[in-house]
């Protein structure tokens, strides 16, 4: 599986606001944000490109590879699936949110 290299400020592709960290394995790049309301959002996308986009595909298995990777493996995260009025699909990126456990999350326990 990938290994992840973090990209110095000077080498990002670009800096928009409240990012703090990326990161780059031959699979993946990974953008690590400091939202204004206190959560890390994860922005991962492949680093494989066709037609001008980036590849799409990425499975489950492989977000939780990156998560744990960029040294996130005992925090949960969530991906957002918003109305339809809301839906912004420019490019193929994922979105993870790193979030307390919620309650209704299953844990290995078995409680709920």
């Amino acid at each position: 599986m990938s290994i992840f290299k973090q990209i110095p400020k000077s080498e990002w592709p670009e800096q928009p606001d409240h990012l703090v960290r990326v990161y780059k394995s031959t699979d993946f790049l990974v953008q690590e944000y400091a939202e204004p309301s206190g959560v890390t959002r994860l922005t991962i996308n492949s680093t494989k490109r066709k037609n001008g986009m980036w590849v799409d595909g990425i499975t489950w298995d492989q977000l939780m590879h990156v998560k744990r990777m960029i040294g996130y493996s005992n925090v949960c995260a969530v991906e957002i699936y918003p109305p339809d009025r809301d839906v912004v699909n420019v490019a193929n990126i994922r979105h993870l949110w790193l979030v307390d456990m919620p309650d209704f999350a299953w844990q290995k326990d078995g409680d709920v």
